[in-house]
């Protein structure tokens, strides 16, 4: 792992557990963070298994800190695997911003559910979760994909990724 790598990913789990933990935006079934568009954007330029450590790790603290000691470890395989397949399919399989991060999402939302089937031991408690975690997934989708331009052209500007993928 290259030096501005490593900062970049640090930077990143940083502003992950802080967007998660502090940036709460209310709905009408509890609230929205900023945690998943920042986990999409970051591992656009990160190496995948740096994405992983990036998504997983600034995700799971939040989880610890904000009282879900449950959650943690999930949190951190899940949200790990969602930086894992944006890294990939973004920059190892060349597909488009937009269907890297969508698919990531869609690995979010099943991934909490088998989490909540697990943890509760009940398929009708689990897809309780459904509603609440899409809406979570669309909301990152969207800002990822208004910011990522933006973001990538930061990136490049400091040189902080070997190859320009786009």
């Amino acid at each position: 792992m290259r030096h501005k790598e490593s900062i970049l990913a640090a930077l990143g789990a940083a502003l992950i557990f802080v967007t998660t933990m502090f940036i709460k935006i209310p709905s009408a079934y509890g609230y929205f963070n900023l945690g998943d568009a920042l986990i999409f954007l970051f591992a656009s330029a990160l190496s995948p298994f740096t994405a992983f450590l990036c998504g997983g790790i600034g995700s799971a603290l939040a989880d610890i800190s904000g009282g879900y000691m449950q959650y943690a470890v999930f949190t951190l395989f899940i949200k790990g695997i969602e930086g894992l397949l944006v890294a990939v399919l973004y920059q190892r399989l060349h597909v488009r911003p937009l269907f890297s991060i969508m698919a990531a999402a869609l690995w979010m939302l099943i991934g909490y559910f088998l989490c909540d089937w697990f943890l509760y031991q009940q398929a009708e408690a689990a897809a309780a979760g459904l509603l609440m975690n899409a809406a979570q997934g669309l909301f990152g989708i969207i800002i990822a994909a208004i910011l990522h331009p933006r973001f990538m052209n930061i990136v490049k500007h400091f040189n902080l990724k070997k190859k320009e993928n786009r």
